[in-house]
């Protein structure tokens, strides 16, 4: 995000990184230890804590001790786990002070795209309203979304 910044601060109003995520990062199904670690780096506020965390899964997947070590078999959503907290983290950095930024996560849902195939529900263009919404809607609604994680223009709960 830091590259973005002398871009985002010329806007001559208030800034917004909206970052398309998936459900499959919720933490729901990780068990407590695994989610105290991602919850934790939130919590501290710590980019590299959240990139210890990604380096010890790749680690773990190397030497096939993942499974035992808690991971989900889903590499996707731990990338999109990540992705998330590192959301919310940036939110925490770059969200105050004299210009701040909006920083949210959202999920555009299970559209047909390549990925996901054509029985997805969605339609591409159903799936970019919740993005469009927070990057460029005016609302107090919207800015309430701030350092959340959104689907269907309604804030979901990430670690539960």
């Amino acid at each position: 995000m830091d590259a973005f910044l002398p871009a985002m601060e010329r806007t001559g109003s208030r800034p917004r990184c909206v970052n398309v995520c998936s459900m499959a990062g919720k933490l729901g199904r990780y068990p407590p230890h695994m989610k105290q670690r991602f919850v934790g780096a939130v919590r501290d506020r710590d980019q590299d804590q959240l990139k210890r965390l990604v380096e010890d899964f790749i680690a773990d997947v190397e030497t096939d001790t993942y499974a035992q070590k808690g991971w989900p078999r889903q590499t996707y959503g731990i990338s999109k786990a990540a992705e998330i907290a590192s959301t919310f983290v940036a939110a925490e950095e770059y969200g105050h002070g004299e210009n701040p930024i909006f920083v949210a996560a959202c999920c555009p849902g299970w559209c047909r795209t390549d990925m996901a195939g054509p029985r997805a529900p969605k339609s591409a263009e159903e799936g970019a309203d919740t993005p469009f919404w927070l990057a460029c809607e005016n609302s107090s609604v919207v800015g309430a979304m701030h350092k959340r994680f959104v689907q269907n223009r309604q804030e979901l709960a990430w670690g539960e």
